[in-house]
């Protein structure tokens, strides 16, 4: 083969494969504008949404709780004499349990209620213990109530303070509202014993424990 042949052949040669590779760039071409042509990208705007925090504003309701009064609160010396105090221990356990219980300080004066000179001699110098049963005292509750020695008690003072002792006059109702009332009035000498079986606290009833036996009474 000549030459020149072999020059027209490779000319060929490198017209086709320009021609291959054009052909190839164009088809391509062709398929990627196809592609972006025929495929829709669906896009979905979704409406903006505004949230306003809502502030809520909760009252407390404040609860306050009763609370109850202590009656005892506030504290009382209280001097005594009943029965035979000259013998009185200070200091003994049913006192001390009584003084914690009511808040109080009890001071027993060191004298019997039977030493009729002493409690005369007492109150000729016009001393007086808060609570008393001066049975040998000499002055009647009358006499000590008009010469200054003692006050009154109202009988409304039986029913808020006393309850359970104003029951007892109830119960021995009426005589039991008769013992140391001063005449014309609602109110008392003092603080009465009330029985219903005699008038005067030392007007106690006695019986023979033999008699009693003898007719047949067991004594429990």
């Amino acid at each position: 083969m000549s030459v020149k042949l072999r020059r027209i052949l490779c000319l060929v040669v490198a017209a086709i494969l320009i021609f291959a590779l054009t052909a190839c760039a164009g088809s391509e071409s062709e398929s990627e504008i196809t592609t972006v042509t025929t495929t829709s990208k669906q896009v979905t705007t979704q409406p903006a949404v505004t949230t306003t925090a809502s502030q809520t504003t909760t009252k407390a309701e404040t609860t306050t709780q009763a609370v109850e009064a202590n009656p005892f609160e506030e504290f009382y010396e209280i001097s005594w004499i009943f029965g035979f105090c000259d013998t009185y221990d200070e200091g003994a356990y049913d006192e001390l349990m009584i003084e914690e219980r009511y808040n109080i300080d009890l001071q027993c004066w060191n004298i019997s209620y039977y030493d009729t000179e002493g409690l005369t001699m007492m109150l000729a110098a016009g001393d007086i213990p808060d609570f008393s049963n001066l049975a040998k005292g000499g002055k009647a509750p009358h006499v000590l109530y008009e010469e200054g020695f003692t006050r009154s008690v109202p009988l409304e003072m039986y029913k808020k303070y006393f309850p359970y002792y104003y029951e007892l006059m109830e119960n021995n109702a009426p005589t039991s509202f008769e013992y140391n009332l001063i005449r014309g009035t609602e109110e008392y000498y003092g603080i009465s014993w009330v029985r219903s079986n005699y008038k005067m606290f030392y007007n106690a009833p006695l019986f023979r424990l033999d008699w009693l036996e003898n007719i047949g009474y067991e004594i429990p």
